[in-house]
């Protein structure tokens, strides 16, 4: 209780001087990048409305994103990434917001959020393009997830990943594999083992032989 109430102090008394413009113009790795993050804090400590809450993190989202971009053009990947860590943190942060709301609350919420996704997006791609390549796994998985959001994703009905694969020989129609008992290249579907058929052994009456021949002996000799 003590920590809230000093760290409510200390935002209104910086917000009212340079402090608060030096600590929000910081990055991760700044020294005053800890100071925006607990002014940050207390602003949504004395938010009581959930609606004001998430409008506060997604402006958190967004100068987490902003963050990121001035870090990685000077080359600080580290600090980077953080940036990119304190990203997803708001993110998850603004879902469990939403979830936690219900019936018509919760599509303002989500309608809200949606809306704001446009100037993320943008972020994310500009920032994909500059980044270096260890960097780029994590701006494309929250460039995804930002994309699942709005339904403009090719794998939007996937959220947990593409489906499995097609094996070879089977059809589109049929990505499992074919119906069973059809063969696909060579052998029925659901891993059976197929059974070659015994081959046909030479024509009745001349075994081992050649044919036309006795056996035992040459084609036409005797034995």
């Amino acid at each position: 209780m003590i920590q809230l109430v000093l760290a409510i102090v200390f935002a209104f008394t910086a917000t009212t001087g340079g402090v608060a413009y030096a600590a929000k113009a910081s990055n991760p790795g700044d020294f005053l990048h800890g100071v925006d993050l607990v002014i940050e804090q207390a602003q949504l400590n004395l938010t009581p409305d959930v609606s004001g809450k998430l409008k506060l993190r997604i402006a958190f989202a967004q100068e987490r994103l902003d963050e990121a971009q001035a870090t990685f053009s000077k080359n600080d990947t580290t600090n980077g990434l953080e940036a990119m860590n304190e990203y997803r943190t708001e993110i998850s942060a603004i879902a469990q917001l939403i979830g936690s709301a219900n019936g018509a609350d919760k599509e303002d919420l989500k309608s809200l959020y949606e809306a704001a996704l446009s100037v993320r997006k943008d972020t994310l791609t500009k920032l994909l393009a500059t980044v270096p390549p260890q960097a780029r796994g994590a701006i494309q998985n929250a460039l995804d997830e930002a994309n699942i959001a709005t339904g403009s994703s090719t794998d939007a009905d996937h959220p947990f990943g593409p489906p499995t694969s097609v094996p070879d020989g089977s059809t589109t129609d049929h990505p499992a594999g074919p119906p069973t008992g059809v063969p696909n290249n060579g052998a029925p579907a659901g891993g059976q083992t197929r059974i070659a058929p015994t081959p046909a052994g030479p024509p009745s009456g001349k075994p081992g032989g050649q044919p036309g021949g006795k056996p035992g002996g040459k084609p036409g000799g005797k034995p």
